[in-house]
């Protein structure tokens, strides 16, 4: 018989093995890439995210300037949609990482802080707000105040925190924020955006219009007298100091 070479026997099935192998490596490490890929980024938005800007709120404002007796701040008044607040946002978290304190003895401290204007309403009626970004420097307590109005550079903002802003002129007691005229401003806008939300509720639950604005016509009237007596009483001048009695 003539025996016939048999065929040759096929590689095939040994390479199935290893390419499916070394795609498995493959994919093992592809998938490793993107974990770290998706960790790297997930590090830098939560450090990009992280600020020490300070929210400032009408129910936080004034017990947070005052929390600090030797600090400083600086408080932009600002709005979501203003291109410009946004363009100085970056300038702003690098202040405070400047300023802010960081345990240093003798460190000058001044917070950056940052009042959403289109929110807090009577907090920018205070300060007399009409354009954003509006910045005003609060010496220690709130005792001076004054507008910045120079560059919105970093390096030109941060020497005006370091000193420079002495050689502004600070806004007068009748126009400050702190002086009975802007905390009543304030407050009174306050009471008429809770007023009517008050009268909405009211009307909500079964009021009539007529009944409900009657009856916070007259609650507002007696808040608006009590607003202005306090008023008075405050800015009512000191007398004079007495004289020795001479026989």
């Amino acid at each position: 018989p003539i025996l016939l070479p048999s065929a040759p026997r096929s590689v095939s099935g040994l390479g199935r093995p290893m390419a499916s192998s070394s795609f498995g490596l493959r994919r093992r490490g592809v998938g490793l890439a993107l974990l770290a890929l998706l960790s790297s980024l997930a590090a830098s938005s939560s450090v990009a995210s992280a600020s020490n800007v300070l929210d400032l709120t009408a129910g936080n404002f004034d017990s947070r300037i005052a929390q600090d007796a030797d600090a400083a701040f600086l408080v932009e008044f600002y709005a979501p949609w203003c291109g410009h607040c946004k363009q100085l946002a970056p300038t702003l978290d690098q202040l405070a990482a400047r300023h802010h304190p960081d345990g240093t003895a003798g460190q000058k401290v001044t917070y950056i802080a940052k009042v959403d204007a289109t929110k807090q309403r009577a907090l920018a009626a205070r300060f007399q707000v009409q354009g954003y970004p509006t910045l005003f420097h609060l010496s220690p307590r709130g005792r001076e105040v004054r507008k910045y109005e120079g560059s919105r550079g970093l390096d030109d903002m941060s020497r005006w925190l370091d000193g420079g802003y002495e050689s502004a002129a600070k806004l007068p007691p009748l126009a400050s924020p702190f002086g009975p005229t802007g905390r009543i401003k304030g407050f009174l806008i306050k009471m008429g955006n809770s007023l009517l939300d008050l009268h909405g509720a009211m009307v909500d639950r079964g009021w009539s219009e007529f009944a409900a604005g009657g009856l916070l016509v007259g609650l507002a009237m007696g808040l608006v007298l009590t607003a202005v007596i306090v008023l008075a009483v405050s800015t009512e001048p000191a007398p004079p100091p007495r004289r020795p009695h001479q026989e």
